[in-house]
């Protein structure tokens, strides 16, 4: 549909004798004062309380009168949105951001003189009532603002967009003000897309320095905000660079300022065994404390991205990750680590382009030899649903798989056992999803690890709890082939393949090995029960007579007979 020509259209700021009959009985009721203050006396009564919506009828409505009337009634008009604006009551400031969207979006065609008037009354109205919005009116506010621009030349409506990004992180009217007013930028500006490049930049360069803000309803705003500048930037094969704000450009900004999170984490390199970050030396009004604000925005911004972008994935996610990671563990910021636990799940469930596998791998080995086991155990979720998520991508490179293939194989011989066995629930996944191939070579390794042997006293079950720097070697490298044996045995809860059985009477000949062996053992053996019971009389076909037996001994408890 596109308009009739420039000879077809109506001439604008007709007079009353120049309307149509029907036009005419319009005029006759708007320019009646009463009737006017009646009408939107009505419309700004509350029908449904906390139900009511931004009305499209209601937009309509005005939007059809300032366009086919011009200004006629804008004077009637005008106090009762300067006194609705300022009205702390949700269904007064309904009607007065209805009535703003369809008076912006009604004078698309009036002359400039008029359009000029008309904003030179809206600004100061606008900029007055910013204060006065609620929680409850916010969302009305920014439907207002992204309805006014939809659609419409952005130098058209320049005074709104301007008025808009002026100093709208004030901090006078408190956070929920500047929440406030991001929210409207962020609602005008999203119409727009790539149209307002400059206002973006502009925009980026207003929030950056205030991406740490101390308090969270604006941080979470400034993320959701950032996720919008940086939209656009979506290179395109054979096309030119986009005018709007560069990723690349805006994470390597901001690396430096989250490089201090790092000595928080600075501990002996041949300890191993530390969980996390120490967060008791974040000190308010410090760097590292600033830092933590900045990540909480970063993090926020990640999760947008990943459902609101077009590309989900960007390689300077990879940058970020070592950040976010490391604060996956920790529980004295319940917000952070909620964060960043939630950007490590959206992250890897996003699909990785072809060049981005090679960093993707190269970053989480990296990230595999830190001396945080928190950290290497986090790493290996986000692995999980990485290679689960570009399953065939990955499938199609056999020198990527073998590289996963031996990182999840050496983690499994991590000095902390949480990592160990995160690590065989890993390969057991990647097993049963028939992304890894259980060769032969591997099933002999695992036995022959699980053989180690053990002191006597270990092996009369005197294994005690882990020291300070993990397991003795001998019972490390004998638990992770037990591991490995029960992470086959889980990756086949339906079917007993051929090998199946053998590997099972491996497993049970370590059932009274010092803990955490003997625990790995009872529970492998416990989900085999649970997952072959219905198909039980068909499985053990596959077993003989003397399996059988000692397989009953194995799952049946010893209390049974008591």
């Amino acid at each position: 549909m596109a308009y009739a020509p420039t000879e077809q259209q109506p001439p604008l700021g007709r007079k009353s004798e120049e309307l149509s009959e029907g036009e005419r009985e319009i005029y006759s009721r708007f320019i009646q004062e009463e009737f006017v203050d009646k009408l939107i006396g009505f419309m700004s009564l509350e029908d449904r309380k906390g139900k009511d919506k931004f009305s499209v009828n209601s937009f309509l409505l005005f939007k059809g009168l300032f366009r086919n009337f011009d200004d006629s009634f804008l004077h009637l008009i005008k106090p009762h949105l300067e006194r609705l604006t300022v009205d702390s009551q949700e269904s007064s400031q309904r009607c007065a951001v209805e009535i703003i969207a369809a008076l912006v979006r009604g004078s698309k065609h009036w002359t400039f003189e008029k359009t000029k008037a008309m904003w030179e009354f809206l600004i100061p109205l606008i900029r007055k009532a910013i204060p006065s919005i609620t929680v409850e009116s916010l969302e009305d506010w920014g439907t207002c603002m992204a309805t006014a621009v939809e659609s419409r030349d952005p130098r058209r409506i320049h005074w709104l967009l301007e008025a808009l990004l002026d100093e709208p992180l004030t901090g006078e009217s408190g956070s929920f003000a500047d929440a406030s007013r991001l929210y409207l930028i962020q609602g005008a500006l999203c119409q727009q897309e790539w149209r307002v490049a400059e206002l973006l930049h502009k925009l980026l360069s207003i929030i950056k320095s205030r991406l740490g803000h101390s308090y969270k309803n604006v941080r979470d705003r400034s993320g959701s905000v950032l996720c919008s500048i940086l939209m656009y930037d979506s290179p395109l094969p054979n096309s030119l660079a986009s005018l709007s704000p560069n990723r690349t450009d805006f994470v390597r900004s901001i690396l430096p300022r989250l490089d201090c999170l790092l000595s928080l984490t600075a501990t002996d390199k041949e300890d191993m065994s530390t969980a996390g970050v120490d967060m008791a030396k974040v000190k308010e009004g410090s760097a590292e404390s600033e830092a933590v604000k900045l990540l909480k925005t970063i993090t926020n911004w990640l999760l947008t991205h990943a459902v609101r972008a077009y590309n989900s994935c960007f390689q300077q996610f990879f940058d970020l990750l070592p950040y976010v990671i490391l604060f996956d563990s920790q529980e004295e910021d319940p917000e952070l680590q909620h964060h960043c636990r939630n950007t490590v799940s959206y992250m890897g469930q996003v699909e990785l382009p072809d060049e981005f596998l090679p960093r993707a791998i190269e970053e989480v080995k990296k990230i595999a030899k830190q001396n945080l086991w928190y950290a290497r155990k986090s790493i290996l979720s986000y692995l999980q649903l990485m290679v689960f998520t570009n399953q065939f991508r990955i499938s199609e490179q056999p020198a990527y798989l073998r590289e996963i293939h031996d990182l999840v194989l050496g983690m499994m011989l991590d000095e902390r056992l949480e990592v160990r066995e995160m690590a065989a629930e890993t390969f057991s996944g990647l097993l049963h999803y028939g992304i890894f191939t259980l060769e032969k070579d591997v099933q002999e390794k695992f036995r022959k690890m699980a053989k180690t042997k053990l002191s006597k006293k270990r092996k009369a079950g005197v294994a005690g709890s882990e020291t300070p720097n993990g397991d003795s070697e001998h019972l490390l490298k004998r638990h992770a082939g037990v591991l490995g044996l029960a992470c086959c045995v889980k990756a086949f809860p339906y079917d007993v393949p051929t090998w199946l059985p053998e590997m099972i009477i491996d497993l049970g000949s370590h059932l009274h090995d010092p803990i955490p062996i003997e625990t790995t053992v009872k529970n492998a053996l416990s989900d085999f029960r649970r997952t072959h019971h219905d198909n039980w009389q068909e499985h053990k076909q596959m077993f003989t007579e003397d399996q059988l037996v000692i397989l009953t001994d194995l799952l049946v408890s010893p209390c049974y007979y008591a």
